[in-house]
């Protein structure tokens, strides 16, 4: 249906008043912001139910392709800078994990796992555990900031019994901070475990953050074991507050365990 004569005119009167010396100025209702909907529906002329419909839906698409589109550049623009991974667990079992913190490990995310005790029989030997907590933590991921953006992951072994050997307390932690370097951020690793004593044979000893390895004969239980240890391949870095063999090919008990990486680099900008 073509538009009415003076629809132009009509128009044009609701926007523009007149002051009182004959100069045209934006109205106050003109100047009010009015929704999309009830704009077309004042404004566009009687063109049909079924066009309008269409009209307005248009609109909507438009503005869903766009925010659309928007979430996917950013998305893309993330995955091309890199990402970072995190993982921690308080002990492992021959294979069985306990309190385990991000257990996909990539990407990294803020979690938190925590056991009250675990326990089993492994080369003869009963194995006791006290509380075991596990954390992660993605940080400034959103905002890349110098010293602020960081992927973490720590855990902590309370206390531990393997057949006559007590452990003390057993922690270790991992983090990629993003730092300045030039005109650039790029990820600096940190890392630290500890081991609080050990009691063999009925003496104590003080183990404290130094790598270290022993010999688990005196104990009869055979193999041997690693205090503080780090593994480090590429961008990835494991670290081990205690690390038991008891004869196999892979190690038998690990007491609170984090581990860290990243690819490409996720502190960068653009």
């Amino acid at each position: 249906m073509d538009c009415p004569p003076n629809a132009a005119a009509a128009i044009a009167g609701r926007l523009y008043g007149a002051n009182r010396k004959g100069k045209k100025t934006m109205s106050v209702q003109a100047r009010r912001p009015r929704r999309s909907r009830e704009v077309l529906h004042r404004y566009v002329p009687r063109i049909g139910s079924v066009t309008r419909t269409v009209l307005l839906t248009g609109i909507a698409a438009v503005t869903l392709a766009a925010s659309t589109g928007a979430a996917v550049s950013a998305t893309a623009a993330h995955h091309h800078r890199g990402k970072f991974s995190c993982e921690a667990w308080g002990a492992d079992l021959a294979g069985a994990t306990f309190a385990v913190a991000n257990k996909h490990y990539t990407p990294c995310f803020t979690k938190h796992g925590r056991v009250a005790k675990a326990g089993r029989t492994l080369g003869g030997a009963a194995v006791k555990l006290g509380v075991l907590t596990a954390n992660t933590e993605m940080k400034g991921h959103r905002v890349i900031r110098a010293g602020k953006t960081k992927a973490l992951a720590s855990a902590r072994t309370a206390k531990a019994k393997i057949g006559t050997l007590k452990i003390g307390a057993a922690t270790s932690s991992a983090t990629y901070r993003c730092v300045a370097k030039g005109s650039k951020l790029v990820p600096k690793l940190k890392f630290h475990s500890n081991v609080a004593y050990i009691i063999a044979n009925g003496k104590k000893q003080k183990i404290g953050s130094k790598s270290q390895t022993k010999k688990l004969g005196p104990l009869g239980l055979g193999g041997i074991i690693r205090f503080n240890r780090v593994i480090k391949s590429g961008h990835t870095v494991t670290v081990r507050a205690v690390e038991i063999d008891l004869g196999g090919k892979k190690p038998t008990i690990i007491l609170a365990q984090s581990r860290v990486s990243y690819t490409g680099n996720p502190c960068a900008k653009k």
